[in-house]
Formats: structure tokens, sequence, C-alpha cells
């Protein structure tokens, strides 16, 4: 193609007047070829933006009752946010200023309160263990409801330690395809658990305990994000790969 080269940006303020600003633009026909690689530029420069930024478009859920397990909650916070996901801290009582206790007397603020972010959207919820914290969570209708909704829907969700016990309230687990705590699993109402640190079956991810906060943080990364950014992410903290046992 030829025809006159036109500058595309940018334009300055004596240049914004509607016959000024149409100037900049080719007739029909005449782009030129620097024309042409400018705009390729432009939306390669786009695209790239695009896939860095991918990740901090997932969303989780990450709900905080009195008495959570610390090392849990905040590992699977931490790994989240360092693979540029978003994740909503969310806090059952009725206001963001008050502190939650967790179980080890430690004392934490969250982004927002848990009964007006349920109706958002969440790729996934993640739910930590810790007692009482697991036992507020389990009893907590419009949790439930809200897991019960992405479960459906076929979003991720995950709980650790105690915490599984809020799924089976809520339905959504099946005999021999999570698995939980040893001292929680006295408190199941039917279903028998599998004795593994880290489980998989199909849209849920559990695990066993404290211990095992990386790998299921890491797992979580991995189902959201890709193989590629949980190796970035793990390689990060020198910490291993989670190797789960996936129910098939």
């Amino acid at each position: 193609m030829h025809g006159k080269v036109y500058q595309v940006f940018p334009l300055g303020k004596e240049e914004t007047s509607p016959g000024a600003i149409e100037s900049h633009f080719p007739p029909t026909g005449t782009l030129s070829p620097r024309w042409m690689n400018c705009l390729l530029r432009k939306a390669c420069s786009f695209l790239k933006l695009a896939i860095v930024n991918t990740h901090s478009f997932y969303r989780v859920l990450v709900p905080l009752a009195e008495g959570f397990e610390e090392i849990e909650a905040i590992t699977t916070i931490d790994v989240l946010r360092r693979a540029e996901v978003h994740v909503t801290v969310a806090t059952l009582h009725n206001t963001v200023t008050a502190p939650i206790r967790a179980s080890r007397r430690t004392q934490h603020l969250a982004d927002e309160v848990l009964d007006d972010v349920l109706d958002s959207y969440f790729h996934a919820i993640a739910l930590p263990g810790g007692r009482p914290g697991a036992d507020y969570l389990r009893v907590h209708t419009k949790l439930l409801e809200c897991i019960q909704k992405n479960h459906a829907e076929g979003r991720l969700i995950a709980a650790i330690c105690a915490a599984p016990l809020a799924l089976e309230s809520a339905g959504i687990l099946a005999d021999e395809t999570f698995t939980i705590h040893p001292s929680a699993a006295k408190d199941l109402r039917k279903l028998r658990p599998l004795h593994q640190p880290l489980v998989v079956y199909k849209n849920i991810i559990t695990a066993q305990a404290a211990a095992h906060s990386m790998s299921f943080a890491l797992e979580i990364v991995r189902r959201l994000c890709g193989e590629e950014t949980m190796q970035k992410v793990a390689s990060a903290l020198m910490a291993a790969e989670p190797q789960p046992y996936v129910v098939s």
C-alpha cells in the first residue's frame, strides 16, 4: 500500500480540533507500512500487558472466623498474592475494624465483611481450618450457600485441616474423595475421609493440617494459574512442588 505517512501519537492541545484529529487518521486504502507497523506494535504491547496481568483477574475468597489457624490462612493468602491473584480476606464480624482473634491468639484485620461480598464473583473459595474457626464456618448459612453455588458452577473449592467439615455441611463431599485433620474426622456426620496429606477431587482441594499449608496453597495456584506460575512461585519460595493424591 502507498500513501501519506500519518502521525499516530501523541496529539498536542493544538491538534485536538475535529479537523486536526481527522488529519491524523488515514483515508481508507492509504495505510502505509509505517502506520501498519505502529498499529502492530501497539497491539502486541497491549496483548503482552493483558497476558502479564491475567492472574490478577482471578479472585479468591478467604473467610476468617474467630479461632482460625494462622499458618493455614496466612500461608494461603501470601502464596496466592505472590501469584498475583486477587485475594479478598473476609471477616465473619460485622465490621472490618474489629480484629479477628486466631487460634494462637494473634489478631488480624480483614479486607471486607463476609456478608457484604458473598454475592460477588469468585473463582475460588479457600477455607482455613483451626478450631473453633472451622466450626463457625460450617454453620454460616450464607457461606454454605455460596460454596454450593460455586461448586455447582465448577469453580474451585479448597479447605484445609478441620475446614472440610464446612464442605460436608454444604453437601459437596463424597466418601473417600477428601482429607481432613484426624482430630476433626470424628466430627464428620457420615463420610469417610482419605488418610492423605493433600487430595484433589474434581474442583475440590483438601489438605490435612497446618504442615501442609504450603502444598495446599501452591495447588490452588496450580489449578487457577497453571503449572508454570505455580513452579515460579514455588521456586521463589524454595518450596517443594505439591504432590496431591488425585481421585479419579
